[in-house]
């Protein structure tokens, strides 16, 4: 599914996306109307906002993993199985290009001609290579990298001089006292980097970093997003509250006080004052369901595990609405594993944390009773 939005996630609107069922890996946008849209075998390119897909089914000893464009014409894609593709009219044909061996996670150009690949020898993510064009792709030199550096986790290019990249995996931060998110720059094309300690990790890993200039920047983990204002000196993290169980995936920036940070969970929060404030564009449940029971066509329940409020939604309308029962006892991370019921009123929710509830109005309002254990000695016969 593709959606889109005009008006800052305020609203967003479906849009005919001619591949329904495939897995979406990347999307890029330079401006409103031309984008790029990869999924495993699939490029997806429009110009005029979403309305025209242009669909080209390429398939190839691997998978398309990112993409970018330097105009509305040119761009490239890498990914697994040393893929490196180039257009040069804004997706409708492409091109192989060589590549030395290398399973592509993150690919930037400056320009049509100055362009860095990242990657590993292997899908198992061994042997991390950074490489360099002069030449729009035609050729490609290796660029030597950090001591102790294992994976990537994100690549920035500011200039041909000019590369950030930051570690994905943090066991290689065996010089620290503390396991920390590290980053690297370098201002002179990779012949020297400079190391920055982010900060500390509790097990997640780099996932993504941005830099427009050599001073300001963003990097996101598993859980947190830091940016930095003076190059790397000094880090900030920033707060967001994202529930107990939810986890950073992704930001968005281009530059100046606006910042959209998107997770599991799920969440889509949008900052328009520097990340003083924070907006949540997605509404209503969105939790893992874990069980649903219909009495009839139009009476029933739907149990999940909720980062906040109440675990228990129920419908009298066949499900057109809904609206959260009464369980002020219950802990609200935990999902419902199974509802039964007797009549339309009197009815039990049973709980992951071995708690059972009661209902004596159809679920409106639930009490928690005490559930028993009977054990068959012969098979169920007794």
């Amino acid at each position: 599914m593709v959606m889109r939005t005009f008006d800052g996630g305020e609203s967003c609107t479906n849009i005919d996306f001619p591949a329904a069922g495939v897995q979406i890996r990347f999307v890029n946008f330079r401006d409103n109307n031309h984008g790029v849209v990869v999924a495993w075998s699939h490029i997806f390119t429009t110009s005029d906002a979403g309305e025209i897909w242009h669909d080209t089914h390429w398939q190839q000893a691997g998978v398309y993993v990112a993409a970018d464009f330097v105009d509305n014409n040119t761009g490239w894609i890498t990914g697994s199985g040393s893929i490196l593709i180039k257009t040069s009219d804004g997706g409708i044909n492409w091109s192989r290009q060589s590549i030395p061996t290398i399973h592509g996670q993150a690919i930037d150009f400056v320009d049509e001609n100055v362009g860095f690949v990242a990657g590993h020898m292997n899908q198992n993510f061994d042997y991390p290579r950074l490489y360099k064009t002069l030449e729009g792709g035609g050729s490609w030199t290796s660029i030597p990298l950090p001591e102790l550096f294992e994976r990537f986790g994100g690549l920035s290019v500011i200039s041909q001089q000019q590369i950030w990249i930051s570690a994905f995996n943090h066991s290689i931060n065996q010089d620290s006292t503390f396991a920390v998110f590290k980053a690297y720059y370098t201002n002179n094309g990779g012949t020297d980097w400079t190391t920055f300690e982010i900060g500390h990790t509790d097990g997640s890993m780099v996932l993504k970093m941005k830099f427009l200039t050599e001073e300001e920047g963003y990097v996101v983990s598993c859980g947190q997003l830091y940016r930095t204002f003076d190059g790397g000196e000094n880090r900030e993290t920033i707060p967001i509250e994202t529930g107990f169980i939810s986890s950073c995936t992704d930001f968005s920036w281009q530059g100046g006080d606006e910042l959209f940070v998107s997770g599991t969970g799920q969440f889509l929060f949008k900052s328009e004052d520097n990340e003083q404030s924070w907006k949540n564009l997605v509404e209503g449940p969105i939790n893992d369901f874990k069980s649903v029971y219909f009495l009839n066509e139009q009476q029933g329940f739907s149990g999940y595990g909720g980062i906040d409020g109440p675990s228990i939604l129920r419908p009298t309308d066949g499900g057109l609405s809904w609206q959260h029962a009464n369980n002020p006892d219950i802990f609200t991370y935990t999902p419902v594993s199974s509802f039964g019921f007797d009549s339309e009123a009197n009815g039990w929710a049973a709980f992951t944390s071995n708690q059972i509830f009661e209902t004596n109005d159809g679920g409106l309002f639930l009490t928690s009773t005490k559930g028993e254990i009977i054990k068959s000695t012969d098979y169920g016969s007794s």
